[in-house]
């Protein structure tokens, strides 16, 4: 490979012919041997990273288990931790999207927002805890600290303080705090 740079003890120790990526922190793209235009900052930030390409992660492991993964950004300690083929999604805050690993076009602000995330698509969260225990619901958004916390289902929207907090349906919008709180029949 070509236009690397590598600071820190094993940062792009196996690469061989990725190019323009830039690792710095201890084993910091760590295993890329193919990936290219990588930003891995941090110690063990896309740690597995093999033929991901355009991803950037910043904080201790953050997206440190991405193979091959394309166009994610993870900002925070365990942002994205467990994420290894999903794409485009976008993590900011301390194990936001922690979860996720095939899940594609997420967007997760916040301490553990969209934590349990696994296959879900589409969905945004704002606010600690937001969407927190969302695994496969598709094109909710959630903003607001632990609105849709235990949501399970999907199209739902929930604006304020806990709103649609424990939701097992689809289809349903909540606004304001505690607003929808505890939905468990309703469509």
């Amino acid at each position: 490979g070509f236009g690397n740079t590598a600071v820190g003890d094993r940062s792009l120790l196996n690469n061989t012919t990725g190019v323009f990526n830039t690792a710095l922190g201890i084993q910091a793209l760590d295993n890329n041997q193919t990936g290219r235009h990588n930003t891995a900052l941090g110690s063990r930030a896309l740690l597995a990273n093999d033929l991901g390409s355009y991803n950037t992660a910043g904080g201790y492991e953050a997206l440190t288990r991405n193979k091959s993964g394309n166009y994610n950004s993870a900002f925070g300690t365990s942002a994205l931790f467990f994420n290894t083929m999903g794409y485009k999604n976008s993590a900011f805050g301390y194990s936001a999207l922690h979860d996720n690993t095939v899940g594609l076009n997420n967007a997760a602000f916040g301490y553990h927002a969209l934590f349990r995330n696994t296959i879900g698509a589409d969905n945004t969260a704002m606010g600690i805890s937001a969407l927190g225990s969302n695994i496969a619901g598709n094109q909710n958004t959630a903003v607001g600290a632990y609105s849709a916390r235990n949501s399970s289902g999907s199209y739902n929207s929930a604006f304020g303080y806990a709103a649609l907090y424990n939701n097992g349906q689809s289809s349903n919008t909540a606004i304001g705090s505690y607003s929808l709180y505890d939905n468990s029949l309703g469509n």
